[in-house]
């Protein structure tokens, strides 16, 4: 039986084209610039295999649902509206730091993460819950909003990267994110590189 959402099952869809997809925050302009400036002074550091995100890429991924197929899309653009209902009452999330995922030995991403702040957790708890009807895998991850700044080749950095990220944590402190809207994204990977097409967006009002 399928969910009352209407929802489709991925898993019933095999033979279906299939679309890498995620749902994200749109940072607002003025925090784009507040990032780009710690960005660019971390850009000029000897980061092993970096690979700088443009700006009109950054986003904070409320939840990824990975391989989806074709029929999958209209639902999920449908659903938009619903998650960003949760959003009419938000304030900013408070920026904690930049950082090195999975840790700075081997770092893969650096991002700059955020607090969780009451109505980002709620939508991801929705955006979950659906996802989860929809029969995708849970996601069994605590939710921490973030920005990737760069994709990183899992090398070891150096001490000037680090000092370079240490000067940034610090810039950012008392900072915070806020955001105008939220999308759906799928995921392209041509050879020189993925990066993120809008394939929807709603904007979020209030705030």
């Amino acid at each position: 039986m399928r969910p009352s959402t209407g929802a489709f099952q991925p898993a019933a869809c095999v033979s279906m084209p299939h679309q890498r997809l995620f749902i994200a925050l749109d940072p607002s302009a003025g925090t784009i610039d507040a990032l780009r400036r710690v960005a660019t002074p971390l850009a000029a550091q000897p980061w092993p295999h970096a690979r700088w995100m443009p700006r009109d890429q950054w986003h904070a991924t409320v939840r990824f649902l990975g391989a989806t197929p074709e029929d999958g899309v209209p639902y999920w653009m449908r659903m938009l509206e619903s998650l960003a209902g949760l959003a009419a009452e938000r304030g900013p999330l408070g920026i904690i730091g930049a950082a090195l995922w999975p840790s700075p030995a081997r770092p893969r991403v650096l991002v700059v993460t955020a607090k969780p702040e009451d109505w980002a957790q709620a939508m991801a708890s929705r955006a979950e819950a659906l996802a989860r009807d929809a029969g995708y895998r849970p996601e069994t991850r605590p939710f921490q909003p973030h920005i990737t700044l760069a994709r990183l080749g899992g090398a070891s950095a150096s001490p000037a990267c680090v000092a370079a990220l240490e000067t940034a944590a610090h810039a950012l402190h008392g900072a915070a994110m806020r955001f105008d809207s939220l999308s759906l994204f799928a995921s392209r990977t041509p050879p020189d590189g993925p990066w993120f097409e809008r394939l929807a967006t709603v904007r979020l009002s209030g705030g």
